[in-house]
């Protein structure tokens, strides 16, 4: 409990920083961009089909389906999308946290563009398949909000972690970190999914998330570097 509230008291002292105002931007642009093509479709292919033949049924199962779509989609493809975008963006963050809470640390390496966005879309997929396959589930009142997260806690802290840690160390040293972890990154990303299902607050969780992340790698880091030099 004591690591969590340094890291979401750390991160809330990054925000005021403008260089995360870049980052912000392009991640909510982003992802209302390809939020807003699924959506149109999606709409698009419902309002082309004429199911029953009948007009006014056809015209009432389209509204009904269109609000249907924007409802479903919003609560399963923000998590994917934004994630999928924060790839992109996830050095920008770092960076900063870096610069303001940590200055001692060396240059990281860089996860790299395109192995950052390749690793962001493939969260993004697998999120919403994981989504999909449960979305029976999500009409179930109360337990739909505890399925998403703890669904999205396990992924969120699986996917932002080693978005983190990738920019530091190899691949296997990063998932072998993230397993010896396991259970305080998934507190962690319980904690942000929660900031993921909340209207507009949404908009910021992924640039807060790898903030978050980046300041749990680095505690983590530094913790495991104390233990080693103890005699």
């Amino acid at each position: 409990m004591a690591l969590i509230t340094t890291t979401v008291g750390r991160t809330l002292g990054n925000l005021d920083d403008a260089r995360m105002w870049r980052p912000l931007a392009i991640g909510i642009f982003g992802s209302a961009v390809l939020m807003g093509l699924l959506w149109w479709l999606a709409v698009g292919w419902i309002d082309a089909t004429g199911l029953t033949g009948i007009s006014w049924l056809d015209a009432t199962i389209s509204y009904a389906g269109d609000f249907a779509v924007v409802v479903i989609s919003a609560w399963l493809l923000f998590v994917p999308i934004t994630s999928a975008v924060m790839g992109m963006l996830i050095d920008d963050v770092a960076e900063v946290v870096e610069a303001r809470s940590y200055p001692g640390l060396p240059p990281a390496k860089g996860a790299g563009f395109w192995p950052s966005l390749a690793s962001g879309l493939r969260f993004g997929l697998f999120a919403l398949f994981l989504n999909i396959l449960v979305l029976p589930l999500y009409f179930v009142p109360v337990l739909n909000l505890v399925l998403f997260v703890c669904l999205n806690g396990v992924l969120l802290s699986r996917e932002y972690f080693e978005m983190a840690a990738l920019r530091r160390m190899s691949p296997a040293d990063a998932k072998a970190m993230r397993l010896r972890h396991r259970s305080l990154l998934f507190i962690h990303g319980a904690a942000v999914s929660f900031l993921f299902a909340i209207p507009f607050v949404n908009l910021t969780a992924p640039i807060i998330s790898a903030a978050i992340f980046t300041h749990l790698f680095t505690l983590i880091r530094e913790r495991e570097a104390r233990e080693l030099r103890r005699p």
